[in-house]
């Protein structure tokens, strides 16, 4: 504890002074054995916080409508606000209560933006090291954490949070997957899968996919796959029958037809989820294409655990549901953990894979770190910062207001 409490305290002070100069100091000192890497994660997610405090965002983004909503809880009483989520369909209650709460603390709307930005990159981070940590050995583990953390840097489009319970449900549910083992798990763990769900419903599928990759036996597993690549042509017709079908089966069913019409149904501008065209065609798509190469080799090549087993059954069902969702709005909604998840099995690869691939692989992951340039320059994604991240201090920061007047068009 005393080694810890140190580190704490000194990088409270420099963070106090410039959150970016401790967020960097913290990256590097992950090279350092003998550090709590929880503690350094945590401070570099606090800067991106400040980020989404700082944010600037496009004139179309969704972001926008969660600050006004966020005004308007000012103004509500508490009876009130149980009444309006007794009235709203959707079951998305933990940032409804966030919202009062801070708005009812005298927070300013841009409080909103820390709330989303911050605990999107905090799980993230703690969900690549806890694979790291869980499948790679001790003299490596490090090494690797660094560069799958530089992958997600590259891979991200910064904006990526600021559709706030989206990707905030998708980071908490990587987080629980990358906890431990299904089979060693308790009655517990597996209930707060509905943690995501209640952060954004969308997420349910994600929950029903990864109870039945653990639940069922490899060679079903593999028959569901190949299912949903065969019927993947007919996606939108196939849902838009089964959406008739939930209707008739209460709130639930309208919650899930609803989801079916502003994802599938209803024409929805992806741009802002995609972000520059380089990063989207020429990085995203040939790792998603990547990933059951990675996926078969990994099983078919090398004994593996069974908690790695496990993993690997997960990421098989989920990319069976990528391709079934290819040609609807939900792609664009998921496809980021998707990618987290092959950087992973990349980085895996290199350690368990003895082969002439392995430099295959270095090139790879080159080619998503320097995709970072092109994409951040194409898509213009440096309109979203506000260079007071950069060099002011904590307090400076927080008194720093963002007005509308700044808002870029999207």
């Amino acid at each position: 504890m005393y080694a810890k409490f140190p580190l704490i305290i000194i990088l409270s002070l420099i963070f106090l002074i410039n959150p970016f100069l401790c967020c960097i100091i913290s990256f590097l000192l992950i090279f350092q054995q003998g550090l709590k890497v929880e503690v350094l994660l945590f401070f570099i997610a606090l800067w991106f916080g400040f980020f989404g405090y700082t944010f600037i965002p496009g004139k179309g983004f969704d972001f926008i409508r969660h600050l006004e909503v966020f005004n308007q809880y000012k103004y509500y009483s508490f009876g009130q606000f149980l009444f309006l989520l007794s009235k709203q369909t959707s079951v998305d209650y933990i940032y409804q209560f966030l919202y009062f709460l801070f708005s009812k603390l005298k927070f300013n709307n841009q409080i909103v933006g820390f709330i989303s930005a911050f605990p999107f990159y905090l799980f993230l981070f703690l969900s690549l090291k806890n694979l790291v940590f869980r499948f790679i050995g001790v003299k490596y583990q490090r090494y690797c954490l660094i560069i799958l953390l530089l992958m997600s840097f590259s891979l991200t489009v910064p904006w990526t949070f600021s559709g706030v319970r989206n990707g905030t449900a998708l980071m908490v549910f990587f987080y629980l997957l990358s906890l431990k083992d299904f089979k060693d798990s308790s009655l517990f763990y597996k209930i707060l899968f509905v943690i995501p769900i209640f952060i954004h419903f969308s997420l349910l599928p994600f929950v029903v996919i990864y109870f039945i990759s653990q639940m069922l036996a490899l060679p079903k597993l593999n028959k569901i796959y190949w299912g949903l690549v065969i019927i993947s042509p007919f996606t939108k017709l196939i849902i838009l029958n089964l959406s008739l079908a939930f209707t008739k089966l209460g709130k639930f069913g309208f919650l899930i037809n609803e989801k079916i019409e502003s994802y599938i149904m209803n024409e929805v501008e992806t741009s802002i989820y995609s972000g520059a065209g380089f990063r989207f065609f020429l990085v995203i798509i040939p790792l998603i294409m990547l990933g059951f190469f990675l996926n078969y080799r990994l099983k078919n090549v090398m004994k593996i655990s069974n908690g790695e087993g496990m993993f690997l059954r997960f990421f098989l069902m989920f990319h069976g549901f990528m391709i079934f969702t290819s040609t609807t709005y939900i792609f664009s909604r998921v496809h980021l953990l998707y990618i987290y998840l092959i950087s992973f099995l990349i980085i895996y690869s290199i350690y368990r894979v003895r082969s002439s691939l392995r430099d295959v692989y270095r090139l790879i992951i080159i080619y998503v770190l320097l995709s970072i340039i092109p994409s951040f320059i194409m898509g213009r994604e440096y309109r979203v910062y506000n260079s007071v991240i950069f060099y002011k201090s904590l307090p400076g920061i927080i008194e720093t207001k963002v007005y509308s007047s700044s808002y870029w068009s999207s």
